[in-house]
């Protein structure tokens, strides 16, 4: 895969955001990334630091040797240089800026598993668009940034070490974020081809508010809001798998991306904490269509089923496994 040149921005300078002097002041990060060659994972970093606390997810697949790795660390003690201009370090995880629009993200956990990526962001950070939309989501995610790239690196799991070269898709998020608020569902659907052609969509319910829904389309260079998102799911007997999902946009100006999952995807489970819910993490290889051409790309998938506000455990995951740490990836039914 071709490596781009970043855009030329300065994103987070100096890269920690400015804390209020609220004890829910989050700073938060996710990373989903993919290697069509069967390489997929997500690590996830916040930071509380009014709290001194943090919390890190950690979850690959190799899906050519079978094997996978998942585990959400409850809340632990922050650390005293987790917060420098250029980095932010929760435990094991790092994501350090390398110059602008570039950033270095390592991840272990023991010898389980180590991912050490190169993020070379396609467009800048940019925010969801229509604002009194995202207003909703004020003490769930304020301040919401997202961006995909080019990622190259390695992937150590189960004993193997394998080069990655693939796509990401990350957030920002930061500000006052109550684990109390309660989101009865929730999807994010999001990926990229390349430079040319990226995508974002979110749908979030929270009791007492309401449904939103909001998206974008970077195409041509710049960010296209759109008026009209679905993203119908396909879900296997016990409705967490994801056996495909397609996702239709359309952008102010009348065109239409619709995207459809094509490959055996990975699925990950995340049993989070802060807040208390389960969510699924879904990585595959994407057939991206927009004003009639289509590409290959990559697109994950995170939702969060979670009527019950995460009271009940989860005792079956088809797809892949309910425990934390290495295991194997179950044969596909």
């Amino acid at each position: 895969m071709a490596v781009t040149e970043p855009m030329t921005f300065d994103e987070d300078n100096p890269l920690p955001r400015p804390a209020t002097d609220s004890e829910h002041f989050a700073d938060n990060m996710a990373i989903y990334w993919f290697d069509p060659a069967g390489l997929g994972g997500v690590i996830g970093m916040g930071q509380w630091p009014n709290r001194g606390e943090a919390l890190t997810y950690i979850a690959a697949a190799d899906v050519p040797h079978r094997r996978g790795f998942q585990q959400t660390r409850p809340p632990f003690p922050l650390g005293d240089h987790a917060r420098a201009p250029d980095r932010l370090t929760c435990g094991a995880v790092t994501f350090r800026r390398l110059r602008r629009g570039v950033h270095r993200v390592q991840a272990s956990a023991g010898d389980d598993i180590a991912v050490d990526l190169t993020l070379t962001d396609f467009y800048p950070m940019t925010p969801f668009p229509h604002p009194e939309r995202m207003a909703l989501l004020e003490d769930v995610a304020p301040d919401h940034l997202e961006t995909s790239g080019h990622a190259v690196g390695t992937l150590r799991l189960g004993g193997r070490t394998g080069a990655v070269d693939g796509w990401f898709h990350r957030d920002r998020s930061w500000g006052d974020r109550r684990e109390t608020v309660p989101v009865s569902d929730y999807h994010w659907s999001v990926g990229t081809v390349g430079p040319q052609l990226s995508w974002a969509e979110i749908v979030c319910t929270i009791p007492g508010i309401g449904t939103f829904r909001n998206g974008y389309v970077h195409t041509d260079g710049a960010v296209r809001p759109c008026t009209v998102g679905r993203t119908h799911v396909l879900l296997d007997e016990d409705f967490l798998t994801v056996r495909g999902w397609t996702t239709r946009l359309t952008t102010d100006t009348g065109s239409e991306l619709v995207v459809r999952a094509v490959d055996p995807p990975i699925h990950l489970l995340d049993r989070r904490t802060r807040p208390d819910m389960i969510a699924t993490d879904t990585l595959a290889s994407c057939e991206v269509t927009l004003d009639g051409g289509t590409v290959r790309g990559f697109g994950a998938l995170n939702m969060i089923v979670n009527p019950r506000l995460g009271t009940e455990p989860v005792v079956r995951h088809v797809g892949g496994v309910v425990d934390q740490g290495s295991f194997e990836l179950p044969a596909e039914g």
